[in-house]
């Protein structure tokens, strides 16, 4: 198991920072530290985990991105729990991002090391063998932490409850994900993001009435997955710069369209937006009241509606001055309250505890 080179992952020496190990299941993460010195990429390590180091402490991000054979395997039987990788041993305190890492670290160091780890799709069910492994090992963890408030229930079921769990709200990179200078001219509708939850069904029925209304308007979604919302729409997939720049520069409103879940799947997407100071219309899973104020910084519609995710669409694109007065409330509320600044604190405070 190597390190990635970074000033930040430096072992701290006798009387220095509490040297703390990172790890964050993404392909995505070899490299990171200097495609951010480029310019390229939010956070100098992902999720903003080298911001540990303004609290007395010296992450070190892990090379675990890229899964093994064996983890390979594993993860196709496991719901993508990663076993057969590192050996994980070690004094220092380690930091998973989610349970795919979390559950085989804990496996491999019992309780002979500290670990914190984040809980994200095992509270939305999954395989029988998957469930039972991750209930078998995550009591294991000095500290476990959740982005949704509705995943607490979940886990107390299980047995898991503060101190050992706590509710940590996501953040997002404040510095790169800048608000805009002024709302954009056109009608430009985006949705961004890849992951099972997404309900591009929903939001490709949903079009039709939008264009009805507002027949200059323009779909754009940034996403790996098919979205087969018909006439003046696209699917692109672009970089984190491109983002920025093409899509929550130049949108009007953000969509974020889900199915049910109790992890917040979206928040990545809708907090990136609104940090460019983009009026989301967000899916009002369980959770996501905590992040999207509606009618204050975006609108939540309910689950698999899509005349009410038309409905908000189009009230958007009808009122310029509301949108942007959205826009700016949102961008304020994620600096104030949904940095990784914030975040890299209260997971600082989690190792510190499990320590």
């Amino acid at each position: 198991m190597s390190a990635q080179p970074d000033t930040a992952g430096t072992r701290a020496r006798t009387g220095g920072p509490r040297a703390v190990d990172v790890a964050v299941a993404s392909a995505h993460t070899r490299g990171w530290p200097q495609r951010h010195a480029a310019g390229l990429v939010p956070d100098r390590f992902p999720y903003g985990l080298d911001r540990l180091a303004a609290h007395d402490l010296a992450p070190n991000l892990l090379d675990v991105g890229v899964p093994r054979p064996l983890e390979r395997v594993s993860g196709k039987l496991l719901d993508g729990l990663r076993f057969g990788g590192p050996s994980w041993r070690g004094s220092d305190p380690l930091l998973t991002w989610e349970e795919r890492l979390g559950v085989p670290a804990l496996a491999a160091v019992g309780r002979s090391r500290p670990v914190v780890s984040g809980v994200v799709w095992a509270t939305d069910g999954g395989s029988a063998a998957a469930q039972a492994v991750t209930r078998r090992y995550l009591p294991r963890a000095g500290r476990l932490f959740v982005l949704s408030s509705a995943q607490l229930p979940v886990l107390e079921r299980w047995g898991l409850r503060a101190p050992q769990v706590q509710l940590v709200p996501q953040g997002v990179d404040t510095d790169f994900w800048t608000e805009r200078d002024e709302p954009p001219a056109g009608e430009l509708v985006a949705s961004v993001g890849n992951d099972r939850h997404r309900d591009y069904a929903t939001l490709a029925a949903a079009w039709p009435r939008v264009l009805r209304a507002v027949p200059g308007a323009e779909l754009t979604a940034a996403t790996s997955r098919p979205v087969p919302a018909g006439p003046r729409s696209r699917t692109v997939q672009l970089d984190h710069v491109a983002l920025r720049e093409q899509v929550y520069r130049r949108a009007r409103v953000v969509v974020v369209p889900l199915v049910p879940n109790v992890h917040c799947s979206g928040l990545t997407a809708s907090l990136e937006a609104m940090a460019c100071g983009v009026p989301v219309v967000v899916t009002g899973t369980p959770g996501m009241a905590d992040y999207v104020a509606d009618g204050e910084t975006g609108l939540l519609v309910p689950p698999g509606d899509a005349d009410a995710l038309a409905e908000a669409v189009t009230g958007l694109l009808a009122d310029p001055e509301r949108a942007a007065a959205m826009g700016r409330a949102a961008a304020q509320r994620v600096r104030e309250r949904f940095s990784t600044a914030r975040m890299a604190a209260d997971l600082a405070r989690l190792v510190r505890e499990a320590a």
